[in-house]
């Protein structure tokens, strides 16, 4: 599922978007599935997915477009 970062099964949420912060700021670990986490379809993933995905969650942002 695109955006659902710690692959709880579950469609992206706030929970998602810790995690994600986590392992790329804290040293938390990876996501399981790397390509969920590619919210912006542009490789590597990195801080802009993190802010894409809160856009999305909570702006009305784009699409999330994982590859």
């Amino acid at each position: 599922i695109c955006g659902d970062v710690n692959n709880s099964g579950s469609n992206p949420n706030i929970v998602d978007v810790t995690y994600f912060v986590r392992w790329l700021f804290v040293g938390g670990p990876p996501p399981p599935i790397m390509a969920a986490a590619n919210v912006n379809g542009v490789m590597p993933v990195n801080i802009v997915d993190v802010t894409t995905l809160v856009r999305y969650l909570f702006a009305s942002g784009p699409p999330l477009n994982c590859q």
